[in-house]
């Protein structure tokens, strides 16, 4: 599993989000260029995240966008699997997998481990919040 470039600027863009204080808004160019992702990359990333509903925007002149949940109950996890999907260190574990190796995934062994180290890594994301980030900056 590799998170993709796309996902590490929407977790950074959400941290940044996150970071406002209450009422603020963040112009798209303004986000491009504090994190450093082309402004078109930026803007992708802020309609995925909105259709998410993770993040809103205003229109106008002064328009921008703000976080639409918590950082305290927003995870490493949601964005992740928003922007890159569903986590799956083994392509056992991705949806509607059929294994020509055995008739029962149960049964393997590796899919048993696999599948330990991916509920790991699911539940390691799933605790850390966007306030925690927030906390260690």
């Amino acid at each position: 599993m590799k998170i993709t470039r796309e996902c590490d600027y929407a977790i950074r863009i959400t941290l940044m989000l996150s970071g406002l204080k209450d009422g603020a808004i963040a112009d798209a160019g303004t986000i491009s260029e504090a994190q450093c992702v082309p402004k078109q990359f930026t803007l992708k990333i802020l309609r995925e995240l909105m259709a998410a509903g993770y993040v809103k925007s205003f229109k106008g002149a002064r328009g921008g966008y703000c976080m639409n949940a918590s950082p305290e109950n927003l995870t490493l996890l949601d964005i992740i699997t928003a922007i890159d999907g569903k986590i799956a260190v083994n392509e056992c574990l991705e949806c509607n997998h059929s294994c020509n190796r055995v008739t029962n995934m149960a049964d393997c062994p590796v899919h048993r481990q696999m599948y330990t180290l991916n509920t790991m890594i699911t539940d390691t994301l799933s605790n850390v919040t966007f306030a925690k980030l927030l906390s260690d900056c």
